[in-house]
């Protein structure tokens, strides 16, 4: 019978681990609140933000650095309404657009004329190609 080899367990490694120092914060100088949203936001003068809805003099606004899009709706108002005259275009603009209402009109005709004449023409040529070969 052969003998079982001694079984050994390695040491068990555990490395030790730097606890970093933790800085305790400075309070003496606050900066003002940086905004980097398209939007405005309540602040305190002396950063205190309990003091925001309370403290009306000290409160201002602090908006972003970019232009945020807006919208003025016209203003509409049925009584003060003016009514104009008929607008009648150019003749150069007449022309113009009815030149291209005709054209888009009468393309599928042209089309159904045109796409039996191009299929006699390609079985011709194929057939003179057959007869060459």
């Amino acid at each position: 019978m052969t003998k079982i080899p001694k079984i050994e367990i390695k040491e068990v490694y555990v490395p030790k681990i730097r606890l970093w120092e933790v800085q305790p914060p400075i309070l003496d100088v606050i900066n003002k609140p940086v905004v980097d949203i398209p939007a405005c936001v309540d602040a305190h003068r002396n950063n205190l933000t309990g003091l925001i809805n309370e403290d009306e003099l000290g409160t201002y606004q602090a908006c972003g650095t970019f232009d945020i899009p807006s919208f003025e709706p016209l203003e509409y108002n049925p009584a003060n309404f003016i009514y104009t005259s008929q607008y009648i275009p150019s003749f150069k603009q007449f022309t113009g657009v009815f030149s291209l209402a005709l054209v888009g009109c009468s393309a599928p005709i042209i089309l159904n004329l045109v796409k039996p004449v191009v299929k006699n023409l390609i079985k011709k040529l194929t057939k003179k190609k057959d007869k060459v070969e």
